[in-house]
């Protein structure tokens, strides 16, 4: 990771977002909304586990 702090907020917020998703095409704006602070914090691996998990309930 490349800045931990940094890192544990994106995941943090971009977690709650996700959860308020209500279908696949919101959780994809919301990945897309957040794909540089995942980037720049060095997130990703976290995200894309919490973005894919959430993918599976809509049934994707």
């Amino acid at each position: 990771m490349k800045n931990p702090l940094l890192a544990s907020s994106v995941v943090a917020r971009f977690a709650c977002a996700v959860e308020d998703a209500q279908d696949g095409e919101a959780l994809r704006v919301i990945g897309t909304v957040y794909r540089a602070d995942i980037r720049a914090s060095g997130a990703n691996d976290a995200c894309t586990a919490i973005y894919t998990t959430r993918m599976r309930e809509f049934g994707r």
